[in-house]
């Protein structure tokens, strides 16, 4: 839900906010809710009205611009991979089966020799890291962030047939 830019008042748009994301999960709790929200300081009571994610585009804009000053055409890289029409896109996915007990670094090289996509990081426990180093094992539950063409349903269906390389622990 985008919230109401008419408002000119930051916090009185985030406070219509959330009370239409209060309203929505009080009609259906089950609803995947995600938000747009203006200053950080109110994510305490989206989170409170059992919001999925609030994005704070003054927050996320702040570190773009930083990032952007010392890595140029950051913004640039960013603005390709978050656009729908060609190109690459960020997918998260179930990581598959045939990636059970294997290394992510082991499952990066896989990923992107046999189906074309780039594995950027991992959701394991509602925690998110991005390019874990070492030897990070990835486990039935785990969730990956994908970079690819399309949706990467082979990659998702994968179950570890057919390879040499991947029979890690």
């Amino acid at each position: 839900m985008l919230a109401d830019w008419t408002i000119p008042d930051l916090s009185l748009r985030d406070a219509k906010t959330t009370l239409i994301t209060m309203a929505i999960e009080d009609h259906n709790g089950d609803v995947y809710t995600v938000v747009e929200l203006m200053r950080p300081e109110n994510r305490r009571h989206l989170e409170r009205a059992n919001v999925d994610e609030a994005i704070c585009v003054t927050d996320l804009s702040k570190r773009l611009l930083v990032h952007a000053a010392m890595n140029h055409g950051l913004s640039r890289f960013f603005t390709e991979i978050l656009a729908f029409d060609e190109g690459s896109e960020i997918y998260k996915i179930p990581s598959p089966i045939g990636f059970n007990g294997v290394s992510f670094r082991t499952a990066v090289r896989l990923a992107s020799d046999q189906f074309e996509a780039i594995l950027m990081g991992v959701e394991r426990d509602l925690k998110i890291q991005c390019n874990p180093v070492g030897e990070f094992l990835l486990k039935e539950g785990d969730h990956l962030f994908v970079l690819s063409e399309d949706d990467p349903v082979e990659l998702k269906e994968w179950q570890g047939e057919g390879d040499d390389e991947g029979g890690e622990g």
